[in-house]
């Protein structure tokens, strides 16, 4: 018998004398060794893989040779089959190796002299000077060519990864950086490069070029390409078989911030960065929440980080069953201990226990709404409660969502009525629809229009066929201001005449406009941020904010809550009108609440609230997710988010029941 090479994806099996009743054996045994597949002639078998997985085949190879042996001791196998189980031997060993020195560090061991030269020489090629679990943090991302970083927001994680990303390319493991994020992030990449190293970055923001345009870039010569490399999820997916090209003639370090957006196997943005990160050899992932859902969603990224090496004890289908099981805590200990070694996490509550952060101060500021609101209100709650009430037998979810979204409009400014709510689509899908990341591209406009245009049609009519639409347009035309806005802008003035910054989050567009019409009378400089605003116009907007005379900012959640930084501009935060999405809510306070702030400050939020509205139940029920969301997010340990994260994400029916109180 012989086993041959074919290619490096598949290998050939000449079996001659093995009987039957052994063959029937051997298929069931490679039906069990995971992404192959087999083709079987008369005495041969070829055995194909999936996707090139040098672990894989490795250790396919050596079941194959355990079981024919066992048939037949005169095995031969050829040159190319003997240096591929050499090689997986000598990486695994290489591995051990790695996860013993991993240990060692994270148990606070790493008062070697490699690592003394390491801090030495982060000193000597940083501006700045690391904190003590950024060191170490970033030590760990060198030893183990790569790792992930779970801690909280506003912990410096950017910062670590360049420190690491420094020193690797002092010494010529790698030339440049490819950092794979959200699109906003690129302006937290840019600017932290200029915090860690004083200088401005040999940078491209692929995220703002024509596909085009990236796939000239990406095919083009090692000479032309920048040292930073910025591209966003969703490009990724139509730029796979170029990045390829661009990663393989270069030494890169791949930077995955916020891995959590490729947690999912199944997503198309998860598949392109497995293919890439199978030719990188230090791939650095960042993310404050690895198990939003369970222990499933640390699959994809430990196979990110390290494709040739299998290091989580289970497969994808039987971490979602622990997940879902109980009583499992031997599995549950077997996962933790698997990735211990390879992940650092720095919690809010340290960074506060530690004095790196001073506790924000939090202020709830109620209104009351004028007559006209108030009476605008009640109209718009009796209304939806007397279509509950006549739709009792064949009431559904997506009406009650319909109904609170028209509530939350009457509370922030009436003047939101007159537009359907299909208007508003854009501004409410996380709200309106649970979905996730590799349904995103099958929901269409015209679908959810479609879900919520009966949802919408009875309370529009109803405001349209009433003298109630009259009072309607005075908000909408400006002749009446609502009380919350007024007070708002109230604030902000009090705050600008302290020479203070104010960023004002609002999740209504059309309300943000309200404000800036409202702050314009004061000859206020205003920048608004919302999905309207994108491109060099953005970071423009940002850039005046956070550098020139501009004191306002006016933003939504949706648009700005994550991957910036404007704790150094900025350290005060109105929130006009919230929704349930407690994510983003968290995501929002984070971008004044960070490490480096500056010396003496903190945050200080103002929540604006209108009283017995729909306003106090969305504060209940953000301040029941957020406490959950901090206990994941607090604990040294990881913690599973557990379903947790619809709700955090979306209007659950929890959030609907409570909101048809008031």
């Amino acid at each position: 018998m012989r086993i041959n090479s074919v290619d490096n994806k598949s290998i050939s099996i000449e079996a001659m004398s093995i009987s039957n009743r052994q063959l029937s054996r051997f298929k069931i045994m490679l039906q069990n060794s995971g992404s192959v597949f087999v083709e079987y002639e008369k005495d041969k078998a070829i055995v194909s893989f999936e996707n090139f997985d040098q672990c894989l085949l490795a250790e396919t190879i050596e079941k194959i040779m355990t079981f024919l042996i066992k048939c037949d001791s005169n095995l031969e196998v050829d040159n190319e089959i003997t240096r591929i189980i050499n090689e997986n031997k000598n990486m695994k060993n290489e591995s051990k190796e790695i996860t013993k020195k991993l240990v060692l560090i994270k148990t606070l061991d790493a008062t070697d002299s490699n690592y003394n030269e390491f801090c030495e020489e982060c000193n000597h090629i940083l501006s700045i000077r690391l904190r003590d679990y950024q060191y170490i943090a970033a030590y760990q991302l060198i030893v183990g060519k790569g790792g992930f970083n779970f801690s909280v927001p506003g912990s410096g994680k950017t910062i670590i990864s360049y420190a690491s990303y420094a020193y690797l390319k002092i010494y010529n493991k790698i030339d440049s950086a490819l950092v794979i994020a959200p699109k906003n992030a690129s302006i937290a990449w840019y600017e932290e490069y200029i915090t860690c190293f004083n200088e401005t970055p040999d940078f491209i923001n692929l995220a703002d070029l024509t596909k085009k345009d990236c796939v000239e870039y990406l095919n083009s010569s090692v000479t032309n390409h920048k040292e930073i490399t910025f591209i966003n999820y969703e490009k990724i997916r139509l730029l796979t078989k170029d990045l390829l090209n661009f990663v393989n003639r270069k030494n890169v370090m791949l930077l995955v911030d916020e891995g959590h957006k490729v947690k999912n196997p199944n997503a198309k943005a998860t598949k392109a960065v497995l293919l890439i990160a199978h030719h990188i050899e230090y791939t650095v992932i960042l993310t404050g929440t690895p198990m939003p859902n369970g222990y499933e969603d640390l699959s994809s990224l430990i196979k990110i980080y390290s494709p040739h090496n299998n290091i989580l004890p289970y497969n994808y289908s039987k971490l979602k069953q622990i997940t879902k099981s109980e009583n499992n805590e031997t599995a549950e200990n077997r996962i933790m201990k698997a990735i211990y070694p390879y992940y650092s996490r720095v919690s809010k509550k340290y960074l506060l226990k530690k004095g790196e952060l001073e506790e924000p101060t939090i202020n709830i500021v109620k209104c009351e709404m004028d007559t006209k609101q108030q009476y605008i209100y009640d109209y718009v709650n009796g209304i939806c409660n007397d279509i509950l009430n006549e739709l009792e037998d064949n009431f559904t979810l997506e009406l009650h969502k319909a109904l609170i979204i028209r509530k939350m409009q009457a509370s922030a400014n009436p003047g939101l009525l007159t537009r359907s709510l299909l208007k508003y689509i854009n501004e409410f899908k996380s709200l309106l629809m649970d979905y996730d990341e590799v349904e995103i591209d099958k929901l269409s406009d015209k679908e959810l229009a479609e879900q919520y245009r009966a949802a919408d049609n009875r309370i529009t009519e109803s405001l349209s066929n009433s003298k109630i639409i009259t009072i309607i347009n005075e908000y909408r035309n400006y002749n009446s201001i609502p009380i919350k806005n007024l007070k708002a802008v109230q604030l902000a003035k009090e705050i600008i005449e302290t020479g203070d910054k104010v960023i004002i989050w609002d999740v209504f567009v059309d309300n943000m406009q309200a404000l800036v019409e409202l702050l314009e009378v004061d000859k206020i400089k205003t920048v608004v941020i919302n999905g309207s605003i994108v491109g060099e116009d953005r970071q423009e907007a940002i850039k005046n904010f956070k550098e020139g005379n501009v004191m306002v900012m006016i933003a939504s959640p949706a648009t700005l809550a994550e991957s910036i930084s404007l704790h150094k501009a900025c350290q005060n935060a109105i929130y006009v009108n919230r929704n349930y999405n407690a994510a983003q809510f968290i995501q929002s306070k984070d971008r004044i609440h960070r490490i480096n702030m500056p010396l003496n400050t903190t945050a200080h939020y103002y929540f604006l609230e209108n009283t017995n509205s729909i306003d106090e139940i969305i504060e209940e029920r953000l301040q029941i997710k957020e406490n959950r969301m901090l206990r994941i997010l607090d604990s040294e340990e990881l913690l599973i988010g557990e379903m947790e994260s619809l709700e955090n994400d979306s209007l659950s029916e929890a959030d609907v029941k409570a909101s048809f109180i008031k």
